[in-house]
């Protein structure tokens, strides 16, 4: 267990070095060259994913603060007590409040909405949306209302309750690569990817806080239905969040949150910019990251790698993830993206590949959440404290069908950019591609075709 610790310890080291790296004087009152540029993309696709949601709402915060910053100027590289109040203020009274309610659109509009259209409405439908307004203006808790029908299956629901934990990690991963393309850590989204990155340690740590946080209840107690964690033991769904939740410190491994705390703190104290520091290997900058992720099947970390080869323009993404439920089954997977793989004058192509080896998804009828929730007769609030053990014997009785030999899957997509005007860099984007069954964060869970289209213009 101590050489565990330490090999943990110090990969954690390894992978902040860059955070604390010393900053040359000379860049001691760094000012980004295009801090005044607003990237407007605007994506869609056929069921308005996390993916999609997550650049249209950072879009819309991109322009809100190009506004703000015309309306409530700052003062950069200013040490005066009146600077400093006014950027605190403004932080304050819009900034923070306008990303949390980003954040709340995310998991409710593109998270939970997102993966109950793709389940089609012959599993269920969304009836509304709740999202007040953020604090402090509004306490209130956000929710998607849902119903659903005889065919909505235990692994169904358990894609709507890990789905706004999803869309919340898509929305932080876009929040890292527009760092890395942009070169600096923008303070003015420190708080929207802090907010993101930490949301599964967040519901996890307090599953009872806040609504959003009993997804996390709901995840443990089907989760332990479907795949209990010992046969032999009279363990409960509460042990179940115990596993979450050390599962949910792997988000304390991500170097760009400490990036974004350091860049917040500069610019509220002093008015300053924070360059994103990457390991210079060779011709290329890489920076390496870890964060937990959930699944149908049980919790998951991945391993993200950022590799930016600065002399050919280009950015790689690539991962490995991988997670083991007791005694049933191991999974995991890896994949790469290159947005810009090939360019030529007008015209760009990026390529995207998926691979994984899990538990083929299941949505059969001996899976029916409405038969469990009959057999057990009582409510689900009441069963977080049933043992184990008498879960299994009672929901044995309906025959449930445990998906756990595993199923390998791929997803591969071709994304075209064409430049239309390229002072302006104004482009269309068309995305094309594949997937077959299987979980990949912001995807159809069922083999589906990929179909986006995007259009860029640059103010």
């Amino acid at each position: 267990m101590i050489q565990i610790m330490r090999k943990w310890l110090t990969f954690a080291l390894l992978c902040n070095t860059a955070v604390f790296a010393y900053t040359p004087p000379d860049l001691g009152d760094y000012l980004p060259e295009d801090l005044n540029v607003y990237p407007a993309y605007v994506l869609a696709d056929q069921n308005f994913s996390p993916i999609a949601g997550g650049i249209d709402l950072k879009t819309t915060q991109d322009g809100f603060m190009t506004f703000l910053r015309q309306m409530w100027p700052d003062k950069y590289n200013s040490r005066d007590p009146v600077s400093f109040l006014s950027r605190a203020a403004k932080y304050g009274i819009v900034v923070i409040p306008l990303s949390g309610y980003a954040v709340e659109v995310q998991e409710q509009l593109f998270g939970r909405g997102y993966r109950i259209r793709s389940l089609g409405k012959s599993h269920a439908t969304v009836k509304s949306y709740q999202i007040p307004a953020p604090y402090p203006y509004w306490n209130g808790q956000s929710a998607t209302n849902y119903t659903i029908t005889k065919r909505f299956s235990i692994s169904d629901q358990l894609s709507v309750d890990i789905a706004s934990t999803e869309a919340t990690a898509i929305y932080a991963g876009q929040i890292r690569q527009s760092w890395i393309n942009r070169s600096f850590v923008d303070p003015s989204e420190s708080a929207l990817y802090l907010l993101n990155q930490f949301a599964l340690r967040r519901y996890v740590t307090h599953p009872s806080s806040t609504n959003a946080n009993n997804n996390i209840n709901n995840y443990s107690f089907w989760l332990s239905i479907l795949y209990p964690t010992r046969a032999s033991i009279a363990t409960t769904p509460s042990q179940m969040q115990a596993i979450l939740q050390q599962k949910g410190n792997f988000s304390l491994l991500d170097p760009f949150s400490y990036f974004a705390a350091i860049s917040l703190a500069k610019y509220l104290i002093n008015g300053e910019f924070q360059p994103l520091y990457m390991f210079p290997i060779g011709s290329v900058k890489y920076l390496p990251s870890i964060r937990p992720g959930l699944t149908p099947f049980g919790p998951e970390v991945y391993f993200d790698n950022y590799i930016n080869y600065t002399a050919k323009n280009k950015l790689i993404y690539a991962y490995y993830r991988q997670g083991q439920h007791k005694p049933w089954t191991t999974y995991r997977g890896f994949g790469a993206s290159i947005p810009n793989a090939w360019t030529n004058s007008n015209l760009s192509l990026g390529v995207r590949v998926d691979f994984w080896s899990q538990p083929n998804y299941s949505n059969t009828s001996y899976l029916l959440v409405e038969n469990v929730v009959e057999t057990m007769g009582s409510s689900q609030s009441d069963f977080m404290n049933i043992p184990i053990a008498k879960l299994i014997k009672k929901t044995n009785s309906i025959g449930i069908d445990r998906p756990t030999n595993p199923g390998i899957g791929a997803l591969g997509s071709i994304t075209v950019n064409y430049s239309i005007d390229p002072k302006r860099i104004s482009c269309i984007t068309l995305e094309l591609g594949f997937k077959s069954s299987g979980y990949v964060q912001g995807f159809d869970l069922n083999s589906s075709p990929i179909a986006r289209l995007g259009l860029q213009i640059t103010y």
